[in-house]
């Protein structure tokens, strides 16, 4: 129990922006629709699986951003117990 937890906050807050910066740049370029004229089996169904790997990118998108805001929260709920903690120490 000795042990001390540093956090350094600048550092974690650079990290998830970096994060969130990543996010908005990614970029798959999936065909949605491939020989549209075509009535193979084949390239219907590449059809559906390029739009559900959109659709899964959108998703992981959304679920990062909202774990990002998660930790931002966090950190702010961290910094202020932080706070409270080295006031009540200095008044002792």
């Amino acid at each position: 129990m000795g042990e001390e937890l540093k956090i350094r906050y600048s550092a974690v807050e650079q990290a998830v922006t970096d994060i969130d910066n990543a996010s908005e740049s990614l970029s798959t370029d999936i065909p949605t629709s491939i020989a549209s004229g075509n009535r193979l089996d084949v390239t219907k169904r590449i059809n559906e699986l390029n739009h559900q790997l959109s659709e899964i990118r959108k998703m992981y998108i959304e679920l990062l951003s909202k774990n990002n805001q998660s930790v931002k929260q966090s950190l702010i709920s961290m910094e202020e117990a932080d706070r409270e903690l080295s006031s009540s120490i200095k008044l002792r």
